[in-house]
């Protein structure tokens, strides 16, 4: 079994670069 913290960091890992809002 995974850890929910490990499992958080990997998927906020993986959208961060995907959502990350455009400079204005």
């Amino acid at each position: 079994m995974v850890p929910s913290v490990w499992l958080l960091a990997l998927i906020r890992n993986y959208v961060s670069p995907h959502y990350r809002p455009s400079p204005l």
